[in-house]
């Protein structure tokens, strides 16, 4: 047996000692037959894996697409304390300074960096509103030149 976290079902033994499942699940195995099968049992078994491994493909085709579009919409949260924190981390957003965000694992705090960094900062954001305002400056002094030619 090798530690491979991708090898799903254990190599099948004779043996059906509590030790040897116990030891084939820590390396990594999803399950453990024993001799004799039950094939009923088995095609359940690999259904289930299929469904896994399905699973997790799904998992990874949903964390690629978070890191491609990084934004706080994609921030998914219910509670009024995390709406809070998505508001603190907007408005953190927008200052030119480090932020720190602490938390538990899995409560989403590698999610919510990468928006704050795909979230332009107030400099950048009155850099674009300028730039939009001498288009429409110069858009604006082209209608009223073309206004008074007529």
């Amino acid at each position: 047996m090798s530690g491979n976290k991708d090898k799903e079902l254990e190599d099948p033994t004779g043996y059906g000692a509590i030790e040897t499942a116990v030891e084939a699940i820590k390396l990594g195995a999803e399950d453990y037959l024993t001799k004799p099968f039950d094939y009923e049992a088995v095609r359940k078994k690999i259904g289930r894996l299929m469904e896994v491994f399905e699973l997790r493909e799904r998992v990874a085709q949903l964390e690629a697409n978070l890191e491609s579009y990084p934004s706080f919409e994609s921030v998914v949260y219910v509670s009024a304390p995390m709406q809070r924190v998505v508001e603190r981390a907007r408005a953190a957003a927008l200052a030119d300074a480090p932020i720190l965000l602490v938390g538990e694992t899995g409560t989403g705090k590698e999610m919510l960096a990468r928006a704050i960094h795909a979230h332009p900062t107030l400099t950048e954001t009155i850099g674009e509103a300028a730039e939009d305002i001498e288009h429409l400056a110069v858009h604006i002094l082209r209608q009223e030149a073309k206004a008074a030619a007529r």
